[in-house]
């Protein structure tokens, strides 16, 4: 990714080098006076590279705009705002010791930040929602990777990190620091996901590509993944948190009491027949379009609705699992068009994709209008009745559009591409009838 220094940019990076340039302290004495300054709270001093800089308010100013102006070109999950400041003030240390001029300080900054941002990382975490059975090492999907803890152990210089990893079920990792080593528990699965994201927002995003490898899962092969695949009576449990299977609510009624209750957690297991069909090109291909996408592709669209999906199947309350799902549906199907109401648009295209019939579109168009109007309701009044059977309703209607446009759509097209076949397919024609058999059987 780069970055561009706009007109405006370029004008605020000219006065704030200059303004920092007269912030610095010019004599060993100020400057001691001044470090003293940063460590007793009195004024907003600055150390960078042995240069301190007296932090007047109109300066702390600049240089939050400058960084704000970066962060937001740049989004919000690759920004690091931590570090784009100090490169910023790097720069100005540099002006300040006259190793090279304002231009220079420009040219060294577009390079730092860009450097942040190129950073790949890889990000590791227990493992409670999809599980390898004896004949699996390791599993893919995208840049989201199962793993086992042992295999994560062994992969890691331990003796030069003075490291002992220990691999058992625990619901964390646990770090334990001794005099002479440090002790790192991990659980016996791990997910391991390559993503370029700020530290601060890096378990977040990872979770959210988690989520969307297991809805790709969930959709295409849940006959290949064991007994305990997701059931809509109760929540999936969240990639990175466990799910006890215990309710340790205590219940009064008029006449009675209960206490708790138990159930088995949803999860996945991965065999050598999961990892037989995930191999296929079919599948690969479709990975290849979610994970790859660029914007304005109906592949991004696929991939948002299936983060949104994986939230739905999370949440354990109605609410919350009715408004996740609708997300899905409008990131699949919403247009650009301004002229019809937003309802109007996903309710004919969902009609389009799920039925070839005038009267069985009507009623799926129908239907699809009596759910948004409760959403409506619980967005714009926080109205949360609900019931379960409408959430199961949306819940179905949201996970089989996302099948059929998988399944029938070359996921590299456009969406303005996607919208077109969808509106000829409005007047009445079937929708990529020729094109279904994307997932393989």
């Amino acid at each position: 990714m780069k970055i561009q220094f706009t007109r405006e940019i370029n004008a605020s990076l000219n006065d704030f080098f200059k303004n920092s340039f007269e912030a610095a302290c010019k004599t060993k004495e100020q400057a001691r006076e001044e470090f003293k300054n940063i460590f007793s709270g009195t004024r907003r001093n600055r150390m960078e590279d042995g240069i301190v800089f007296i932090v007047s308010s109109e300066l702390q100013k600049q240089a939050n705009e400058l960084v704000g102006a970066f962060c937001k070109q740049l989004g919000p999950i690759v920004s690091e705002r931590g570090s784009i400041a100090q490169a910023l003030w790097a720069e100005a240390s540099k002006i300040a010791h006259k190793t090279y001029d304002i231009e220079e300080a420009k040219h060294q900054l577009k390079h730092k930040i860009e450097s942040i941002i190129e950073k790949s990382k890889r990000y590791v975490h227990g493992n409670r929602l999809i599980f390898l059975d004896d004949s699996v090492d390791d599993f893919k999907i995208g840049p989201v990777a199962i793993i086992r803890g042992s295999n994560f152990a062994s992969s890691i210089d331990a003796e030069a990190l003075k490291l002992e990893i220990e691999v058992g079920q625990s619901f964390d990792h646990d770090f334990v620091t001794k005099s002479d080593r440090s002790i790192l528990k991990v659980e016996n699965f791990l997910w391991d996901i390559d993503l370029y994201a700020a530290e601060s927002v890096i378990s977040a995003e990872a979770e959210w590509l988690a989520g969307i490898a297991v809805s790709l899962l969930y959709m295409t092969c849940a006959n290949l993944l064991g007994p305990y695949v997701y059931r809509s009576n109760k929540p999936e449990p969240k990639p990175f948190f466990p799910d006890s299977g215990k309710h340790t609510g205590i219940i009064l009624g008029r006449d009675r009491l209960s206490v708790g209750g138990m159930w088995v957690p949803a999860r996945y297991i991965i065999s050598a027949d999961t990892v037989r069909y995930c191999n296929q090109v079919q599948f690969t291909t479709i990975v290849d379009h979610i994970f790859g996408a660029n914007k304005r592709k109906i592949g991004e669209r696929v991939r948002q609705a299936l983060g949104w999906l994986a939230r739905g199947r999370q949440s354990s309350d109605r609410a919350d699992r009715f408004l996740h799902f609708f997300t899905a549906i409008e990131a699949l199907l919403s247009s650009d068009d301004r002229n019809t109401p937003i309802i109007q648009n996903i309710a004919r295209n969902a009609a389009s994709i799920l039925d070839d019939t005038p009267v069985g579109r009507e009623n799926i168009a129908k239907t699809l209008k009596g759910l948004y109007s409760t959403r409506s309701k619980l967005a714009h009044t926080g109205s949360r009745n609900i019931g379960e059977d409408q959430v199961s309703e949306l819940e179905n209607i949201a996970h089989i559009l996302c099948w059929h446009i998988i399944d029938r759509t070359d996921l590299s097209i456009t969406v303005q591409e996607f919208q077109e076949s969808l509106q000829k397919s409005s007047y009445g024609l079937p929708w990529k009838e020729e094109e279904k058999g994307r997932i393989p059987v």
